[in-house]
């Protein structure tokens, strides 16, 4: 099996797809107009919006968009916060390439534990539940970003949505913050 790496610069993704052939061979594909199929596509969330904002530009929807750039465990402008420290509250992200989901993964900055629901939206509008859970403050010490991994099976379907549900009403301990959300699955790269 080889290893096909690609940068897809329009898209701003880092492509990775399997082929048959020798082990130790690999080989750089230059982005080109030729569609690569059924290849694993991991990338950032394109756009987003949420049930609330604490302000904006900072610690706005938009801030959980792109890799993650937040230094380190705190309340940060560079993250999403929701504008009730003790509400529940939804951050919806989009993706640029439709995919079959296998993974998501959202990157917490500031009182992580607090995501409750995630569900996976198909290009048709079909929500997909793939995560609950009851808020539980991690145990100390905490090294941030506290990534929250979920594996993704049996969905078939293309996905170009996330939908993250934080639960800030049980805790008492305030917002908490999301950076960056990525989502990783099968599709097509231009």
């Amino acid at each position: 099996m080889r290893i096909i790496r690609f940068w897809c610069i329009a898209a701003g993704l880092t492509v990775a797809a399997m082929a048959a052939g020798p082990a130790s061979s690999a080989a750089v594909v230059p982005s080109s107009p030729v569609a690569a199929k059924n290849v694993i596509i991991a990338q950032w969330a394109s756009s987003a919006k949420a049930t609330s904002q604490y302000s904006a530009p900072l610690w706005s929807a938009r801030q959980a968009t792109r890799r993650p750039n937040t230094e380190g465990c705190g309340d940060r402008p560079t993250a999403w916060a929701s504008k009730s420290q003790t509400g529940i509250d939804t951050l919806t992200v989009g993706f640029e390439i439709a995919v079959v989901p296998k993974l998501v993964k959202v990157y917490q900055t500031y009182n992580p534990g607090q995501v409750t629901k995630v569900q996976v939206v198909d290009v048709n509008g079909k929500a997909t539940d793939v995560y609950a859970a009851t808020p539980v403050a991690p145990a100390p010490p905490i090294t941030c970003p506290v990534v929250l991994e979920i594996p993704i099976t049996g969905v078939t379907a293309k996905v170009k949505t996330v939908r993250i549900t934080v639960d800030q009403s049980r805790l008492g301990i305030y917002q908490n913050e999301i950076d960056a959300v990525q989502l990783v699955g099968k599709g097509t790269a231009r």
